[in-house]
């Protein structure tokens, strides 16, 4: 008689526990996969070469020691910038705190090349305090 008693109930203890199961999973909350999220996941997971590493170390380094030292204009500060915001494209909607954490940010950035270091590289080791604007666009559209 157990037996038959265990026979008939074991269907809806089963049902009942399938039924817990999928109450709890409509508990989690669900969460849209926007294009942004798979850009930066992706964006996470590369790995910049050697000489990237090695130009942006010495860019860096170049910078910071001239922005210690204050041999660096606020123009050239923001020439920078915009053209670190014309070629990375890491951080579109990143709110900095100042425009030096956005160079030191964007020169991080797992997009960046060589040849965007060189330029950077260029703009902070001229002597010259003014910089000419359209020197900054011709250069970011030639020498693709």
């Amino acid at each position: 008689m157990k037996t038959i008693i265990i026979i008939l109930s074991l269907p809806l203890i089963i049902k009942l526990f399938t039924r817990l199961g999928f109450w709890r999973l409509s508990l989690i909350p669900k969460t849209m996969i926007s294009a942004e999220m798979v850009i930066e996941d992706i964006n996470k997971r590369k790995i910049r070469s050697a000489k990237v590493e090695i130009a942006y170390a010495y860019t860096q380094k170049l910078f910071h020691d001239r922005l210690k030292n204050g041999e660096i204009s606020r123009d050239r500060i923001l020439a920078i910038r915009k053209y670190l915001n014309m070629t990375v494209h890491q951080y579109p909607h990143k709110d900095f705190k100042n425009d030096a954490h956005a160079i030191y940010s964007m020169l991080k950035a797992k997009d960046i090349s060589v040849r965007n270091l060189d330029v950077v590289q260029q703009l902070i080791s001229t002597v010259d305090n003014k910089v000419d604007s359209n020197w900054i666009n011709i250069s970011a559209i030639t020498n693709k």
